[in-house]
C-alpha cells in the first residue's frame, strides 16, 4: 500500500472515525495508524486474516463513503488553499494574523 494511501486513510479516520463501532475503530487503528499487519491483529484479536481485513476494508469503504457524501476534507482543503491565497496578497494582514498567533502561544 502506498504511503499516500495510509496518509488518506487516516485523514478519513480523523473526520470520520467516530462513525466507526468500536470494533471498527479498534481494527483500522491497528492496521493503519499503528501499521500491524493482518497476521498480528488476526493473532490479538483471536479473529480470522480473513474476518480482519473484511472488516479494515469496509469500514475504509464506508470513511470513503461519507467524505464522497458530505465533502468535509476537500472543503477544509480549499478553504486552506483560499486563506493562503488572500494571505500572499495581503502580506500585512498575514503579519497581523501572525502576531495574534504569537500572542496566543506564549
Amino acid at each position: 500500500m502506498e504511503f499516500k494511501q495510509y496518509l488518506q486513510m487516516n485523514r478519513l479516520f480523523d473526520y470520520y472515525g467516530a462513525l466507526l463501532t468500536d470494533k471498527q475503530k479498534k481494527l483500522f487503528e491497528l492496521y493503519y495508524i499503528k501499521d500491524l499487519s493482518l497476521t498480528e491483529i488476526s493473532e490479538n484479536e483471536k479473529i480470522s486474516k480473513q474476518g480482519a481485513q473484511q472488516n479494515i476494508r469496509r469500514s475504509a469503504e464506508f470513511l470513503s463513503t461519507y467524505e464522497d457524501a458530505l465533502g468535509l476534507i476537500a472543503k477544509t482543503e480549499l478553504r486552506a488553499k483560499m486563506v493562503e491565497q488572500i494571505l500572499q496578497k495581503e502580506p500585512q494582514l498575514r503579519r497581523d494574523l501572525q502576531a495574534l498567533l504569537d500572542v496566543d502561544t506564549e
